[in-house]
């Protein structure tokens, strides 16, 4: 039967049913009143009842004190009590008329209870009619509604199939939406899984190259610190670059780790991803197929195959259940991606948090090796500094003993001079008081020229008046020589004292620009203490220019007091030759003043006597002085004060002695025994040594150490 049948069926059994309804309805409406006037006749009947059963009490219990009080009566009558006779009678009388009253009410009661009952009967009748007739009515009724019910159960069924059928298929679609949801989530988690473990590779990379950036930090400050090992700022400097090493290194390991621990998540899933993927597939067949099957339903329901309905519903539910399953799965699946990317994400964000840490301790590992360098490099300068201030020193040390040096020859050379100049103007003297005495013998022979002895002693005294005045001349020009020489002395003397003070100034600023270097240094000024370096060493050039040109200037200031010496031996020499020439002419006058005198005396007298010696070598002289003469004073040897000059080992040579003379008459130099013909060695020596103390044999002497004179 198809639906539009039963559906009309159904309307009129629900008519029928509607009808017998309303009918029963009316009858129990009259079953309902009669029995409500069958219970109210009831009721009054039970009240009249109870009524009658009241009375009856009252009356039984006024016929019980009737009986009492008659039976007193009786008792008191018997016992001629006529006061409890008449008190007893009296109340016997009440209780008869209180039990005559009871009975009537009772009787009044009676009849109402019975009329009463009569009514309920024919109420209860009615009621029992009209009730009957309800119950057919409900049963008509009850009849038609359950064909009417069979009827719409049976459309139901149908519908139900078909509606069940529809639902599946729209929780079949509500399924495969979600899934596709579920499957693009799932997706986009490990898509972005994928670009955060991408960035937590990138940030591990950059961090491991932060550590070797680091790394290589901690070993150019290391290579500082070896090299200044006693310096406390470069080992700290080089400490906290290992330091800021280790610290990159630990936070590249631990992004390395975040990296491996994103590429995991992001690996889980894009697995996920595929899960989820494959359920879409699967949920979107299903709910195709719950479609399929919801249409067929449709299509059953319309002919009314119930059967076909049925069959067409379950499959749409099976299809729904399978799309449900497959949005779990797919639930499952993006909550499991989504959950992988905020691992990826959060190792991403460490990740990057390590690198951010590993490039901060990059930055400090490269400033504390920067500073350290600079501080090594400072260190190198101050270094320089320093050495440059101590050649500086050095100079100034040795320029001051070339100075002092200088000008001890100078000095002494001035002496030499001066004796030289003594020595010629002594010669001088002793040639022109052996011209005198050569003068004087010449006159005396002239009355003689005959007399071959007096002829000989003019010709010895004329002979040694010439010998004296060539030694004077020679003394002159020694003297000259000695002068010419101090006086190139004097002013190379005064040339090493100049460089002395350029030296000492040179050395001074030396000093104080190695002292502004190392301070520089100890701040890490690298620049500065170059600058500062750079003068020191500025400074020592100077100083040591100063110390060559003072040496060239003590050189030749001991040249010339060699040669001052020299000359002034060589005038004291001339003065001996003059002195030794004039004592000769002096006796050799004596000799012909006395032979010419003799023979004036011969002469006189007629025969001659006396004889004399020649002083040839200034020997005795024989006879008597004629008066008038001054006889020939004999000059002594005359010795100056040994002077010395420093050597470079603190030794002393003693020079500027005046020649002495031998017994041969031959020149000593001082202290030597040496004769004048060794002279030239002696002299060699000397520059050799003086060479040794002014640098020129490449030794220099500290300040500490000046040679003393």
């Amino acid at each position: 039967m198809e639906i539009k049948s039963l559906a009309s069926d159904a309307e009129k059994q629900s008519q029928i049913a509607l009808a017998a309804s309303k009918s029963a309805a009316a009858s129990s409406s009259a079953a309902a009143s009669a029995a409500i006037v069958a219970s109210s006749a009831a009721s009054e009947a039970s009240s009249a009842a109870a009524a009658v059963s009241n009375a009856d009490a009252s009356a039984n219990s006024a016929a019980a004190a009737y009986d009492s009080y008659a039976s007193e009566a009786s008792a008191a009558s018997a016992a001629n009590d006529s006061s409890g006779y008449a008190t007893a009678s009296s109340a016997a009388s009440s209780a008869a008329a209180a039990m005559s009253a009871a009975l009537s009410t009772a009787q009044v009661a009676a009849k109402v209870a019975v009329s009463d009952a009569a009514a309920a009967g024919s109420a209860a009748a009615v009621a029992s009619a009209a009730q009957s007739d309800s119950k057919n009515n409900q049963a008509t009724a009850a009849t038609a509604r359950s064909q009417a019910l069979d009827d719409l159960n049976k459309i139901k069924s149908l519908t139900d199939y078909a509606s069940g059928a529809s639902s599946s298929a729209s929780e079949a679609g509500q399924a495969s939406t979600a899934t596709s949801a579920y499957a693009s989530a799932a997706s986009s988690s490990a898509s972005e899984a994928g670009s955060y473990a991408h960035q937590a590779g990138s940030s591990a990379s950059d961090a491991a190259g932060q550590s070797g950036s680091a790394a290589q930090h901690a070993s150019t400050a290391a290579s500082a610190a070896s090299s200044y090992p006693k310096d406390s700022g470069i080992q700290s400097l080089a400490s906290q670059a290992a330091s800021e090493a280790a610290k990159a290194s630990s936070n590249a390991s631990a992004a390395t780790s975040a990296a491996a621990v994103g590429s995991s998540a992001a690996s889980d899933a894009s697995e996920q991803a595929k899960t989820a993927a494959s359920a879409d597939v699967v949920a979107s067949s299903a709910a195709s197929t719950a479609n399929s099957n919801a249409s067929a339903a449709a299509s059953a329901t319309k002919a009314g195959d119930s059967k076909a309905a049925a069959g067409f519903s379950s499959a749409a539910s099976a299809a729904a259940s399978s799309a449900k399953r497959a949005e779990a799965v797919a639930s499952g699946a993006a909550s499991a991606a989504a959950s992988d990317d905020s691992v990826a994400s959060s190792a991403a964000s460490a990740a990057a948090g390590f690198d951010k840490a590993a490039s901060a301790a990059e930055g400090a590992a490269s400033s504390a090796a920067s500073a350290a360098a600079s501080s090594a490099a400072a260190q190198g300068t101050r270094s320089g500094a320093s050495s440059s201030a101590s050649e500086a020193g050095r100079a100034s040390t040795a320029t001051s003993a070339y100075a002092s040096a200088a000008s001890s020859s100078a000095s002494e050379a001035g002496s030499y001079a001066h004796q030289a100049g003594s020595s010629a103007s002594e010669a001088t003297g002793h040639a022109s008081s052996a011209t005198s005495q050569a003068s004087a013998a010449s006159s005396a022979a002239s009355r003689y020229p005959s007399d071959s002895g007096v002829q000989s002693d003019v010709s010895i005294a004329s002979s040694a008046a010439s010998t004296a005045s060539s030694a004077a001349s020679a003394a002159q020009s020694e003297a000259s020589t000695a002068s010419s020489a101090a006086s190139h002395a004097s002013e190379q003397a005064s040339i090493a004292s100049s460089e002395d003070v350029v030296s000492s100034s040179a050395a001074s600023v030396a000093s104080s620009a190695a002292s502004a270097a190392s301070s520089a240094a100890k701040a890490g000024n690298s620049s500065a203490a170059g600058i500062y370096s750079h003068a020191a060493s500025a400074a020592a050039s100077s100083a040591k220019s100063a110390e060559s040109q003072a040496s060239s200037a003590a050189s030749a200031a001991a040249s010339d007091d060699s040669v001052a010496s020299s000359a002034a031996s060589a005038a004291l020499s001339d003065d001996a030759k003059a002195s030794s020439a004039a004592d000769v002419a002096s006796s050799a006058t004596t000799a012909a003043i006395s032979s010419a005198t003799s023979l004036a005396d011969q002469s006189a007298a007629g025969s001659t006597a006396g004889s004399h010696i020649l002083p040839s070598t200034g020997g005795e002289t024989t006879g008597s002085m004629p008066s008038g003469q001054t006889p020939t004073q004999t000059k002594p040897t005359q010795t100056k004060p040994t002077q010395t000059k420093p050597t470079q080992a603190g030794q002393t040579i003693q020079i500027g002695s005046l020649p002495q003379t031998d017994h041969a008459g031959r020149h000593m130099l001082p202290q030597t025994g040496d004769d004048a013909e060794s002279g030239t060695s002696v002299l060699g020596l000397l520059i050799v040594s003086l060479m040794g103390l002014f640098g020129l044999a490449g030794t220099r002497h500290q300040k500490e150490n000046k040679p003393s004179k």
